[in-house]
């Protein structure tokens, strides 16, 4: 039983794959025009057909989770967000476990999906990874500011592997946010810049962009 996230846990799920998703393990690309996470990038990793087929089933089970959910103010599906991480994530030093938790970094803060269910699937460490990506303060903890405070700290804690991640997750967020709701960014911005404060532990090539990114705004 993982004990990384204070979160209640959610009422168990079963997640079905409705439809096959447009994704192609071996090749590379998805058909709609979204690179495959993991074969894309500067870093390229050799896997195995076993480790191909399990990020394959990563990504189905991300999408089939976020269901008809969309992104705020762009109105695309939700997993594009978590492939978008993915493919930061590929471009620098990673693991096979690393991108699949970054595929699944929001299922459970987002979707009745359980910490349980990612490790009886995927593994522990991937299970593992999720929980340090998953937000633990609840709305009752106080306002928003101290309930970032929470979150931070838990952030703080984590491993290198989830931290890159988490990098990852706040470049992607950063510059959408920052096109599309200027008067929310200045109070964004100035929580990330705190939390980038915690995040050392990661990659430093996504913390030095991440800096930059919120600086240069």
């Amino acid at each position: 039983m993982l004990t990384v996230a204070r979160r209640a846990p959610n009422p168990k799920v079963e997640v079905q794959i409705l439809a096959p998703m447009p994704f192609c393990g071996s090749g590379g690309m998805v058909t709609q025009g979204i690179a495959n996470p993991y074969h894309a990038g500067s870093n390229p990793v050799y896997h195995s057909k076993g480790e191909e087929v399990m990020l394959d089933k990563v990504l189905e089970f991300a999408t089939a989770a976020h269901g008809d959910q969309k992104r705020k103010y762009t109105g695309d599906p939700y997993i594009n967000h978590p492939i978008a991480v993915a493919e930061i994530v590929k471009t620098v030093p990673h693991t096979d476990e690393m991108i699949a938790a970054a595929l699944l970094h929001d299922v459970v803060e987002d979707t009745h999906v359980t910490l349980d269910q990612i490790e009886e699937k995927f593994g522990d460490k991937v299970a593992e990874l999720v929980g340090w990506l998953t937000d633990i303060s609840r709305p009752e903890d106080g306002n928003r500011a101290f309930r970032k405070s929470i979150d931070r700290d838990h952030s703080a804690d984590a491993p290198a592997e989830a931290q890159t991640i988490k990098l990852a997750d706040l470049i992607h967020n950063t510059a959408s946010i920052e096109k599309h709701d200027p008067n929310f960014y200045k109070v964004y911005k100035q929580e990330k810049i705190e939390l980038l404060r915690v995040l050392t532990k990661g990659d430093p090539s996504l913390l030095l962009r991440a800096q930059q990114q919120v600086s240069g705004s």
